[in-house]
């Protein structure tokens, strides 16, 4: 990956995970704690580890971030190297080619597309948490609500 195409990628993500991808490491892994303790000792801020995870999944599915076994690591960036134009062989001297010795086999295409379910199911029981928090501070909000127009003598209503 480019320096240039690493910066367009990473302007697309938003705020608190720019400040995350700062915080992963490039030459080793590092779990989502250790990435989130990191997080909080430069910027002062204690996310909540499922909005960390959530972050590294987006930056993994953007091409920023690698995940291996658990550990996250940056992608390498290097510099953009000049393509080369190959000379055009004239049809009928190409031989059919039966398959490509790096193709991928069945059971990688399998476990890569098992990992990004595993982090949209991650994605969905933060957000599924965040809205049973939400639901729970709005219904104290009505109660206190209720309690004040009680007080007032306004009639309640529900």
């Amino acid at each position: 990956m480019t320096p240039e195409k690493q910066r367009q990628k990473l302007a697309g993500q938003s705020a608190i995970a720019q400040k995350i991808f700062d915080c992963v490491p490039i030459k080793q892994g590092w779990i989502s704690h250790q990435i989130a303790a990191e997080v909080r000792r430069l910027t002062g801020t204690s996310p909540e580890i499922r909005t960390v995870v959530g972050c590294l999944n987006k930056l993994v599915d953007a091409g920023l971030v690698r995940h291996l076994h658990g550990e996250y690591r940056r992608e390498p960036v290097g510099a953009a190297v000049p393509i080369k134009k190959k000379e055009q062989e004239p049809m009928a001297e190409k031989k059919p080619t039966s398959a490509a010795p790096g193709c991928i086999s069945v059971l990688d295409l399998l476990g890569a597309m098992s990992e990004k379910l595993r982090g949209l199911a991650n994605e969905l029981d933060a957000i599924a948490v965040q809205i049973e928090d939400e639901q729970s501070v709005n219904a104290k909000l009505a109660d206190r609500y209720k309690q004040v127009q009680a007080l007032l003598g306004a009639p309640v209503q529900g």
